[in-house]
């Protein structure tokens, strides 16, 4: 497994700033600047597929809580005591594809812990993952082409 460090992003806003994209009760974990894990992913997939992903409105980012309602006093306080927070996760070099998204499998129990005293399940809906992006809208045929094509040969995604 590769290691790695973020660090905790409640109410993230997007990489614009735009009002229409601010996401109440979200809490991601944010990669550092400097951090290019998820351009060597978007390389890998446009040299073996072809295919040209969007940059996520948030930049490199695992979904931690993704707007899931809660009181907003527990908000607060595990904002207060959390945003900001470096963080260590860790990932295998396996990309996942539902056709319309991309994304690689995290595991962080740390964030797992969080979202168990604010009184989630362990593992959300959609468990830890980093968001690599979504196809550019003139590949979004292909990329659930590219989906298909995994699901009867590959197997591994």
């Amino acid at each position: 497994m590769i290691t790695q460090k973020g660090y905790i992003c409640f109410d993230p806003r997007s990489l614009t700033n735009a009002d229409k994209m601010f996401k109440p009760f979200w809490m991601i974990i944010k990669l550092y600047k400097d951090d290019n894990t998820r351009e060597y992913y978007e390389w890998f997939i446009k040299k073996r597929y072809g295919l040209i992903l969007q940059r996520p409105a948030f930049g490199a980012h695992i979904s931690v809580i993704r707007g899931e309602t809660i009181d907003k006093n527990i908000w607060n306080f595990y904002k207060e005591k959390y945003n900001n927070k470096d963080i260590k996760f860790y990932h295998k070099n396996e990309l996942r594809t539902n056709g319309k998204h991309w994304w690689i499998k995290v595991y962080c129990d740390f964030v797992e812990d969080i979202r168990e005293k604010m009184g989630y399940l362990r593992k959300g809906l959609f468990g830890l993952h980093l968001t690599l992006g979504m196809p550019i809208l003139r590949q979004e045929v292909y990329s659930f082409y590219i989906h298909q094509n995994i699901l009867k040969y590959e197997k591994t995604i």
